[in-house]
């Protein structure tokens, strides 16, 4: 349902496994995506406040290890929910 308005495209870093110096690799993957700049904040696991500068939703798993890439910045990943419909998961929101 909401695949109709993913008409935006985004850079999914996804990480891979931390080399033995600590340092992440990243696989580059085009996605569709609707990108809207929203502030926010919430609460993380351990209590501290996070500010969210954008948001984005997508049809493809992410996760907060991941990074984004969308006109021409490289954004973290803070936080990814998922939004489900009537039987199965409709689409992913993720917290930038």
């Amino acid at each position: 349902m909401i695949g109709d308005y993913l008409n935006q495209t985004a850079t999914l870093k996804v990480a891979g496994a931390p080399a033995a110096d600590g340092s992440r690799t990243y696989t580059d993957t085009t996605i569709k995506c609707r990108f809207e700049p929203r502030v926010r904040q919430y609460t993380n696991e351990r209590g501290e406040m996070v500010a969210s500068q954008a948001t984005m939703f997508t049809l493809d798993e992410v996760s907060v290890s991941d990074r984004i890439d969308y006109d021409g910045r490289d954004w973290p990943i803070i936080r990814v929910l998922k939004r489900w419909g009537m039987d199965a998961l409709d689409h992913y929101e993720v917290w930038l």
